[in-house]
């Protein structure tokens, strides 16, 4: 029994099977909670001595488990949990050997029910005094800086006469002669005089 993922059927273990005439069968996707015997017994009695081992090493050798010593802990602890009783307690729990379909119900395989669907902000009903005291606070400064900008835009008059270049206003009124063209450019402000491309030398 395998489940859906690649890595568990490869070319190697396929021809071992077929050679040994083993009949392969997957689960059925998103039921491996019920029907896989690792997740259902073997691996909580796994985690179990792998407490009683870890303890019992870091007591006796007053040394941490690291990536150098896991092996030595984990061969006792696979030792005492994967034992012949509790791999076919694995087969009976999940209906496989003996046969049993009536193992596995239809509230078993029923889909989860949806627990939470909204978020709440937990200052003003979770958090200490100090905590809502800042966050009034802060709320009342937003407030009032808004009610400010709202007061301001309304006193303040909205120009209803478009800007236009004083040298323009100049050209539309009458026509200019040389002359005025040389009066017009010692008149003008010098931001209008500006240009943006670079002169040569």
């Amino acid at each position: 029994m395998v489940d859906g993922h690649n890595s568990h059927y490869t070319r190697g273990f396929l021809e071992y099977t077929c050679a040994n005439k083993i009949h392969i069968l997957c689960y059925p996707s998103h039921s491996t909670h019920v029907y896989q015997g690792l997740d259902v017994i073997m691996f909580l009695v796994l985690k179990h001595y792998w407490s009683e081992e870890q303890d019992k090493f870091e007591r006796e050798t007053k040394t941490k488990v690291s990536k150098e010593n896991f092996l030595c802990v984990y061969v006792a602890t696979h030792i005492h949990a994967f034992t012949t009783e509790n791999i076919k307690a694995c087969f009976r729990k999940t209906g496989l050997v003996p046969f049993n379909p009536d193992v596995i119900t239809a509230e078993m395989m029923a889909p989860s029910l949806e627990s939470s669907s909204a978020g709440v902000m937990p200052l003003f009903n979770q958090q200490g005094s100090p905590v809502r005291a800042v966050s009034a606070l802060l709320q009342e400064h937003v407030a009032h800086k808004q009610k400010a900008m709202e007061v301001e835009e309304q006193d303040t008059p909205v120009s209803t006469t478009p800007h236009r270049n004083p040298v323009a206003l100049r050209h539309s009124q009458s026509p200019q002669t040389p002359s005025d063209h040389c009066r017009q450019a010692t008149e003008t402000p010098s931001p209008f005089l500006q240009s943006a491309r670079r002169t040569r030398a």
